[in-house]
């Protein structure tokens, strides 16, 4: 869903079914209206590496509900979805204050890969963002920010035995942005 008023849903079902992408971006609900979802259940898996034309791999971004008052929503039940980019980023840009981005995510796998200079997760810059993790796993290889600027707001509630590895810090609201954790059991390397 790129356009205001646009809506857009894709489902990746099953095991064995898998969708890939490789180009600079990805985007999920990129400006306002009904929104974009994302659906990867039963053994399904979604792959994004950040590639230029000549496939080599590039700093870009898989970004959640970028402008204005987008609604991007990904919602996984036994899925994976693995991104190799600069960062998963969510309500990013200055005019999205009221934009939603939601991860419903049960016993499932995320994994922000590990690259050049890749795998942060930026939730929550401007708008309302959500992780709600039951069960399953989420794999930062990089640094976290919930909550990443003033106006933002980055939550993620985990429950059911999830559990996440950040590789590098976590913010919990940076720069008068807001952040929240419950039931956390999260590995972190680095400083929180």
């Amino acid at each position: 869903a790129r356009n205001n008023g646009s809506t857009g849903t894709m489902t990746v079902d099953g095991t064995g079914s898998a969708f890939t992408s490789r180009a600079r971006e990805f985007r999920l609900a990129d400006d306002s209206g009904p929104g974009g979802t994302l659906n990867i259940t039963n053994g399904g898996v979604v792959n994004f590496r950040s590639t230029n034309e000549a496939g080599a791999q590039v700093t870009g971004n898989f970004g959640i509900a970028q402008n204005n008052s987008a609604v991007g929503t990904i919602n996984m039940d036994n899925g994976t979805l693995n991104i190799t980019a600069w960062s998963m980023f969510s309500a990013w840009e200055d005019n999205a204050a009221t934009s939603v981005a939601t991860i419903n995510a049960t016993n499932s796998a995320i994994n922000l890969l590990p690259g050049p200079d890749h795998g942060r997760l930026l939730w929550g810059r401007r708008g309302e963002a959500t992780i709600n993790q039951s069960g399953g796993s989420f794999l930062v290889s990089n640094w976290a920010v919930l909550g990443v600027e003033a106006g933002g707001r980055g939550n993620w509630n985990m429950f059911d035995g999830a559990t996440a590895q950040l590789n590098n810090e976590l913010n919990v609201g940076r720069a008068g942005g807001i952040g929240t954790v419950d039931g956390l059991k999260v590995t972190v390397f680095g400083p929180v």
